[in-house]
Protein backbone atom coordinates (compact mmCIF):
# COMPACT_ATOMS: atom_id res chain seq x y z
CA UNK A 1 0.00 0.00 0.00
CA UNK A 2 2.80 2.41 0.89
CA UNK A 3 4.49 1.65 -2.42
CA UNK A 4 1.33 2.52 -4.36
CA UNK A 5 0.97 5.80 -2.45
CA UNK A 6 4.60 6.68 -3.12
CA UNK A 7 4.17 6.06 -6.84
CA UNK A 8 1.14 8.36 -6.89
CA UNK A 9 3.06 11.23 -5.33
CA UNK A 10 4.30 13.80 -7.84
CA UNK A 11 8.02 13.66 -8.52
CA UNK A 12 10.43 15.57 -10.73
CA UNK A 13 11.91 13.48 -13.54
CA UNK A 14 14.68 14.58 -15.90
CA UNK A 15 16.28 12.93 -18.89
CA UNK A 16 18.47 9.97 -17.95
CA UNK A 17 20.41 10.31 -21.21
CA UNK A 18 22.88 13.14 -21.90
CA UNK A 19 21.54 15.92 -24.10
CA UNK A 20 24.01 16.49 -26.93
CA UNK A 21 24.45 19.71 -28.88
CA UNK A 22 26.96 21.67 -30.92
CA UNK A 23 28.01 25.29 -30.37
CA UNK A 24 25.29 27.61 -31.66
CA UNK A 25 22.47 25.09 -31.31
CA UNK A 26 19.22 25.60 -29.43
CA UNK A 27 18.44 22.74 -27.05
CA UNK A 28 15.71 21.53 -24.72
CA UNK A 29 16.73 20.16 -21.31
CA UNK A 30 13.82 17.77 -20.60
CA UNK A 31 12.31 17.77 -17.12
CA UNK A 32 8.73 17.16 -15.98
CA UNK A 33 6.52 16.25 -13.05
CA UNK A 34 5.05 12.76 -13.01
CA UNK A 35 2.13 12.28 -12.64
CA UNK A 36 1.37 15.62 -14.32
CA UNK A 37 0.70 18.52 -11.94
CA UNK A 38 -0.11 22.15 -12.70
CA UNK A 39 3.03 24.06 -11.62
CA UNK A 40 2.09 27.52 -12.92
CA UNK A 41 1.84 28.88 -9.36
CA UNK A 42 4.99 27.14 -8.12
CA UNK A 43 8.62 28.22 -8.13
CA UNK A 44 10.82 26.44 -10.68
CA UNK A 45 14.59 26.68 -10.33
CA UNK A 46 17.19 25.74 -12.92
CA UNK A 47 20.79 25.85 -11.71
CA UNK A 48 24.23 24.53 -12.59
CA UNK A 49 25.51 22.82 -9.44
CA UNK A 50 29.10 22.41 -10.64
CA UNK A 51 29.52 26.06 -11.60
CA UNK A 52 32.15 27.80 -9.50
CA UNK A 53 30.76 31.00 -7.94
CA UNK A 54 32.23 34.30 -9.06
CA UNK A 55 33.92 35.95 -6.04
CA UNK A 56 32.95 39.37 -7.42
CA UNK A 57 29.31 38.38 -7.84
CA UNK A 58 27.12 39.90 -5.13
CA UNK A 59 24.78 36.92 -5.44
CA UNK A 60 27.54 34.50 -4.49
CA UNK A 61 26.37 30.94 -5.11
CA UNK A 62 22.68 31.87 -5.42
CA UNK A 63 22.75 32.52 -9.16
CA UNK A 64 20.36 30.64 -11.42
CA UNK A 65 20.39 29.56 -15.01
CA UNK A 66 16.64 30.25 -14.93
CA UNK A 67 14.34 31.16 -12.05
CA UNK A 68 10.55 31.14 -12.43
CA UNK A 69 8.60 32.60 -9.51
CA UNK A 70 5.19 34.27 -9.12
CA UNK A 71 4.29 33.39 -12.72
CA UNK A 72 7.27 35.10 -14.34
CA UNK A 73 11.03 34.85 -14.72
CA UNK A 74 13.18 36.52 -12.06
CA UNK A 75 15.98 38.24 -13.96
CA UNK A 76 18.03 39.86 -11.20
CA UNK A 77 19.14 36.47 -9.82
CA UNK A 78 20.17 35.05 -13.17
CA UNK A 79 23.75 34.15 -14.09
CA UNK A 80 24.76 36.88 -16.60
CA UNK A 81 26.05 34.47 -19.26
CA UNK A 82 22.54 32.98 -19.55
CA UNK A 83 20.75 36.32 -19.96
CA UNK A 84 18.17 36.27 -22.77
CA UNK A 85 19.11 32.68 -23.63
CA UNK A 86 16.73 30.56 -21.56
CA UNK A 87 13.00 30.12 -21.28
CA UNK A 88 10.42 27.71 -19.94
CA UNK A 89 7.52 26.54 -22.07
CA UNK A 90 4.63 28.54 -20.52
CA UNK A 91 1.80 26.58 -22.11
CA UNK A 92 3.24 23.32 -20.80
CA UNK A 93 3.58 24.34 -17.14
CA UNK A 94 -0.04 23.39 -16.52
CA UNK A 95 0.87 19.84 -17.53
CA UNK A 96 3.91 19.69 -15.29
CA UNK A 97 6.45 20.21 -18.06
CA UNK A 98 9.32 22.31 -16.66
CA UNK A 99 11.76 21.65 -19.52
CA UNK A 100 14.21 24.46 -20.18
CA UNK A 101 14.91 25.80 -23.65
CA UNK A 102 18.44 27.15 -24.03
CA UNK A 103 19.45 29.15 -27.09
CA UNK A 104 22.83 29.48 -28.79
CA UNK A 105 24.72 27.08 -26.56
CA UNK A 106 28.49 27.35 -26.17
CA UNK A 107 31.17 24.93 -25.03
CA UNK A 108 31.05 26.59 -21.61
CA UNK A 109 27.39 25.58 -21.25
CA UNK A 110 28.27 21.90 -21.05
CA UNK A 111 27.82 20.19 -17.69
CA UNK A 112 25.17 19.20 -15.15
CA UNK A 113 21.91 21.12 -14.74
CA UNK A 114 19.48 20.79 -11.85
CA UNK A 115 15.74 21.36 -12.20
CA UNK A 116 14.07 21.87 -8.84
CA UNK A 117 10.57 22.64 -7.54
CA UNK A 118 11.02 23.57 -3.85
CA UNK A 119 7.35 23.38 -2.88
CA UNK A 120 6.14 20.41 -4.86
CA UNK A 121 3.39 19.16 -2.56
CA UNK A 122 3.80 15.77 -0.86
CA UNK A 123 6.85 14.93 -2.94
CA UNK A 124 10.16 13.52 -1.82
CA UNK A 125 11.67 13.83 -5.30
CA UNK A 126 11.66 17.53 -6.07
CA UNK A 127 14.73 17.78 -8.28
CA UNK A 128 16.57 16.01 -11.07
CA UNK A 129 19.94 16.33 -12.79
CA UNK A 130 20.27 16.63 -16.59
CA UNK A 131 23.61 16.39 -18.40
CA UNK A 132 24.35 18.65 -21.38
CA UNK A 133 27.26 17.71 -23.65
CA UNK A 134 28.37 20.40 -26.12
CA UNK A 135 30.78 19.78 -28.99
CA UNK A 136 29.83 16.42 -30.53
CA UNK A 137 29.64 17.72 -34.09
CA UNK A 138 33.19 19.02 -33.97
CA UNK A 139 34.41 15.64 -32.74
CA UNK A 140 32.50 13.87 -35.50
CA UNK A 141 33.90 16.15 -38.20
CA UNK A 142 37.45 15.67 -36.92
CA UNK A 143 36.94 11.89 -37.06
CA UNK A 144 35.59 12.08 -40.62
CA UNK A 145 38.53 14.22 -41.73
CA UNK A 146 40.93 11.70 -40.23
CA UNK A 147 39.22 8.84 -42.11
CA UNK A 148 39.27 10.80 -45.37
CA UNK A 149 42.96 11.69 -45.10
CA UNK A 150 43.80 8.07 -44.33
CA UNK A 151 41.80 6.93 -47.34
CA UNK A 152 43.34 9.46 -49.74
CA UNK A 153 46.88 8.70 -48.64
CA UNK A 154 46.19 5.01 -49.08
CA UNK A 155 45.26 5.78 -52.69
CA UNK A 156 48.57 7.58 -53.27
CA UNK A 157 47.21 11.13 -53.21
CA UNK A 158 49.69 13.89 -52.42
CA UNK A 159 49.27 16.30 -49.53
CA UNK A 160 48.60 19.09 -52.03
CA UNK A 161 45.77 17.11 -53.60
CA UNK A 162 44.20 16.55 -50.19
CA UNK A 163 44.36 20.26 -49.36
CA UNK A 164 42.69 21.20 -52.65
CA UNK A 165 39.52 19.32 -51.73
CA UNK A 166 38.42 22.36 -49.72
CA UNK A 167 34.77 22.38 -48.75
CA UNK A 168 34.22 18.97 -50.39
CA UNK A 169 36.31 17.27 -47.73
CA UNK A 170 33.51 16.43 -45.33
CA UNK A 171 31.18 15.29 -48.10
CA UNK A 172 33.74 12.82 -49.38
CA UNK A 173 34.52 11.71 -45.85
CA UNK A 174 30.84 11.00 -45.26
CA UNK A 175 30.65 8.95 -48.45
CA UNK A 176 33.75 7.04 -47.46
CA UNK A 177 32.28 6.35 -44.04
CA UNK A 178 29.06 5.08 -45.59
CA UNK A 179 31.09 2.62 -47.67
CA UNK A 180 32.93 1.39 -44.59
CA UNK A 181 29.69 0.99 -42.68
CA UNK A 182 28.16 -1.04 -45.49
CA UNK A 183 31.04 -3.54 -45.66
CA UNK A 184 31.84 -3.79 -41.96
CA UNK A 185 30.19 -6.17 -39.58
CA UNK A 186 30.48 -7.13 -35.94
CA UNK A 187 30.99 -4.93 -32.92
CA UNK A 188 33.33 -2.45 -34.62
CA UNK A 189 30.89 -1.68 -37.38
CA UNK A 190 27.91 -1.29 -35.07
CA UNK A 191 29.89 0.88 -32.66
CA UNK A 192 31.05 3.16 -35.46
CA UNK A 193 27.50 3.38 -36.77
CA UNK A 194 26.15 4.47 -33.40
CA UNK A 195 28.66 7.31 -33.19
CA UNK A 196 28.12 8.51 -36.75
CA UNK A 197 24.39 8.11 -37.40
CA UNK A 198 23.95 11.81 -38.09
CA UNK A 199 26.56 11.92 -40.87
Amino acid sequence: MLTVVALCQPRVIGSTQPIRASPGDDVILPCHVEPPVDVVRLTVEWSKPDLQPDPDDRLGDVGYVHLYRDRHEVLDMKIPSYARRTELLPDDLRRGNISLRMMNVSLEDGGRYRCFIPKLSKSRVRSSIIHLVVGERQMKEAFLIHIFHFSMRGQGASQQTIKQTGSRLLIKACLFYQTIRNICCGDWGSTLSKHMTQC
